[in-house]
């Protein structure tokens, strides 16, 4: 260990070894952390009080470091929370009875300091307890599929499991893989930030448009201000998958429809029924576009992933439209297998998209 010292604290949080404060011809603040993967030692921020504790007035809640009361060598109430994920310490609620050689453990949420040493023969028979704040949450994307152009909601729902009100509540939202997908986003909506009482729960919302195909993985965290320190919510990730079945000229910002026999309009692609059946060969769908099959009308069926594996030109259907037939095949003439597909008119004042869904028959 870097430092020697004599009464200092350990605790152990992600597989590391902290020795906090401690006595070397005085009074510590210096806290290291021993890493046994790597043999090595490194030090942290300091404790914002020099202290010894004895070691035993110390705990571990949703890995963070208290450290309770201690000797200065008067005795102490102070109470302080280190965080290693940010190497940096809070100071919470002081703990009524200060003293050093007392015992702690958290139960329920809760920290419980059991006995204090207050000089030669005098110890404080005392169980007090103080309450750590938590915010408990998830991260939600809907829809969890969107097609170029179409909003998404991202929706970060909390509840404050503790019996103390958490106040200053701000929410941030990280964008990770699939960041370039994003545009126009907006939020949070409120803005924050937020305070919310025991046993309540809010949400953060935000939106944006998907600008591409291929996978956008979000996630969302609130940090707030509870009875002891600082209450956090990482509600991991949600993921929405682009899907780019809007070709330059296409009206986009709509939701596709993708229920069965629906015409959507003038100049638009009617798909009745909109099921195929892999497994049936003779399985064909029939496209009526409106339009004008004279101006070069071109149905282009996509993937989920937005690749392009089939082009088929419109021909005359009477009354002014025109009508393909998609028979499940790609350019190639081989079976698509089961999956979403999207089909997309354009030409001769067409501009739609519709859903395909390619399904196995179950076997009787």
């Amino acid at each position: 260990m870097p430092t020697a010292r004599s009464r200092l604290l350990g605790a152990v949080v992600g597989g590391k070894l902290y020795a906090i404060g401690g006595y070397n011809a005085g009074y510590l603040t210096v806290v290291e952390a021993y890493d046994p993967l790597t043999d090595s030692w490194s030090t942290r921020a300091p404790l914002p009080a020099a202290r010894v504790t004895d070691g035993t007035n110390a705990t571990v809640v949703n890995d963070r470091i208290y450290v309770v009361g201690g000797e200065t060598p008067s005795y102490q109430a102070e109470v302080f929370e280190y965080n290693p994920a940010s190497n940096s310490w809070i100071q919470c609620t002081d703990v009524p009875t200060p003293g050093v050689r007392g015992f702690t453990a958290a139960l329920n949420g809760r920290i419980h300091a059991v006995g204090a040493h207050q000089g030669t023969g005098a110890y404080a028979a005392v169980n007090e307890v103080g309450t750590l704040s938590t915010l408990v949450g998830s991260v939600t994307a809907e829809p969890s599929a969107a097609s170029v152009g179409q909003t998404v909601t991202v929706r970060l729902g909390f509840t404050n499991g503790s019996p103390d009100t958490v106040s200053s509540i701000n929410p941030s939202l990280q964008i990770g893989t699939g960041g370039g997908l994003v545009s126009g986003l907006s939020g949070p909506t409120p803005a924050g930030p937020l305070s919310l009482a025991a046993g309540a729960s809010a949400s953060f919302t935000w939106t944006f448009n998907v600008s591409g195909a291929g996978s956008i993985v979000l996630s969302a965290s609130a940090t707030g201000t509870g009875g002891c320190g600082q209450a956090l919510v990482a509600c991991g990730t949600a993921t929405v998958r682009g899907i780019g079945v809007a070709p330059p000229g296409t009206t986009t910002g709509t939701t596709p429809s993708e229920t069965q026999g629906i015409e959507v309009g003038a100049g638009k692609v009617l798909a009745a029924p909109n099921v195929l059946e892999t497994s049936d060969p003779a399985s064909v769908i029939k496209i009526a576009v409106r339009g004008d099959p004279n101006a070069g009308v071109v149905v282009r069926i996509y993937s989920e992933s937005g690749e392009i594996v089939r082009k088929l030109t419109a021909v005359t259907g009477g009354s002014g439209g025109a009508v393909v037939t998609f028979d499940g095949r790609d350019e190639k003439g081989v079976r698509l297998g089961s999956g979403v597909y999207w089909a997309v008119a354009s030409g001769g004042g067409v501009n739609d998209r519709k859903a395909i869904f390619m399904v196995k028959r179950r076997k009787k």
